[in-house]
């Protein structure tokens, strides 16, 4: 699939075939490198990483015993 930024039936089709656990993980591991390159690209944005990386970790890693409810 091409990145384009859009949000089309490409990406549906995508979001639909994937693993949902998997998924749910990878946003939130994605979620905290985007915050880590925010804060290594601008220094005055490091006294904010660690909340910025609190409120991700308050959604629950997914594992097997673990799947259902997701809270997001």
């Amino acid at each position: 699939m091409t990145i384009d930024g859009g949000m089309g039936p490409n990406t549906l089709n995508a979001i639909n075939a994937a693993n949902p656990m998997m998924l749910y993980n990878q946003l939130k591991m994605d979620r905290i490198s985007y915050y880590e390159r925010i804060a290594a690209k601008d220094k005055s944005q490091e006294q904010f990483l660690d909340g910025w990386k609190d409120r991700v970790n308050k959604f629950k890693d997914k594992t097997l015993q673990n799947k259902k409810n997701v809270n997001c």
